[in-house]
């Protein structure tokens, strides 16, 4: 084959494994299309078959009692060369056939008839076909109904793909929740909340339960700002960090909040917003990360620097005054003497 042929083989065959058929156990619909070929076509034999790479596999057959014949001799592997239907009256009076070794020897086929199985880009993938030992013709119905046939095989076959895409997706789906999931809830140090694009959350990891106190089911549904103090609220700061979302694509949030109990602790945390492969804005995730502890340290610091500070002064004032009576007392007792 030339380097066309060769690549249109491969989408051939890559249709066919799209189709996840090959070596498949016998099914009814299938065992039905090769029953009602061979009788209204009144043969001894049909068969439902694709070809694969060198190797032709029957879905369904009636009067063979097999699953596979060689490749070398198959009728149907020269017949997907054909547009859409191939019919050898008597196969040895055909070139393509007269060699053939079921044609020359056991079981001395003479007849056959074939209708291409296509898919909807026109890539032959197998055949509902007809055999007889014995040399003759199909007349238009019959020729018609071996079409139609063939025609409701790829409807079926495509029912499959289309299932099995499906099938795959979901998969897919629920195993992106489940990572999605465990890095989610993995993440205990942190209060992860995800929110719609009206600010109420729709998730609330773990680490959001352990550090706020609210159960998942308590914080979904509200409004995001739930957590914030009063005043906090009062003064809109949940609204600006929002907006500061949404101008610069993250709204830092570095403040006090509030526990399910009332307890105050400091966070460190930012919101970002959620959007669509096309920009649209889907929601916002916001993260927080206590920093208490730090927050106390700092304050402390800053009280020991200022006491530092304001003792210092004291100290300064104090030796200033000190310094200010030495003079004065000098004055007064180089006066004195006058």
């Amino acid at each position: 084959m030339n380097a066309n042929e060769n690549a249109r083989e491969l989408r051939r065959l890559q249709a066919l494994e799209a189709y996840a058929i090959l070596d498949t156990p016998p099914e009814e619909d299938f065992d039905d299309v090769a029953k009602l070929a061979s009788d209204i076509c009144a043969t001894p034999i049909a068969v439902v078959n694709l070809i694969g790479d060198r190797r032709q596999f029957f879905k369904a057959e009636v009067g063979l009692g097999v699953r596979e014949t060689p490749f070398g001799s198959s009728f149907c592997a020269k017949a997907i060369l054909e547009n859409d239907f191939l019919m050898v009256p008597n196969a040895t009076e055909d070139a393509r056939f007269d060699c053939n070794p079921l044609v020359t020897g056991e079981p001395h086929l003479r007849f056959y008839a074939g209708a291409i199985l296509k898919t909807p880009e026109g890539l032959p993938v197998g055949t509902v076909c007809v055999l007889d030992y014995e040399p003759r013709e199909l007349d238009e119905v019959q020729q018609r109904t071996l079409r139609v046939l063939a025609s409701q095989v790829m409807a079926r076959l495509e029912l499959r793909r289309v299932a099995a895409l499906e099938a795959s997706a979901r998969r897919a789906e629920r195993e992106e929740k489940a990572r999605y999931k465990a890095v989610f809830d993995s993440a205990t140090d942190y209060a992860i909340i995800v929110m719609d694009r009206a600010g109420l959350v729709t998730d609330w990891n773990e680490g959001a339960i352990r550090i706020l106190g609210w159960e998942r089911s308590e914080a979904v549904g509200r409004d995001g700002s739930f957590f914030f103090t009063p005043e906090d609220r009062e003064a809109g700061i949940p609204d600006q960090e929002m907006q500061s979302a949404l101008e610069s694509g993250h709204g830092m949030d570095e403040r006090w909040h509030l526990r399910k109990g009332g307890e105050r602790f400091w966070a460190n945390g930012e919101l970002m917003p959620l959007t669509a492969e096309d920009g649209s804005l889907q929601g916002y995730l916001k993260i927080l990360r206590v920093q208490t502890s730090e927050r106390l340290q700092e304050d402390q610091k800053q009280l020991l620097l200022e006491e530092m500070a304001h003792r210092v002064k004291n100290s300064f004032a104090v030796n200033g005054g000190v310094k200010t009576g030495h003079g004065a007392e000098q004055k007064s007792a180089t006066v004195a003497p006058a």
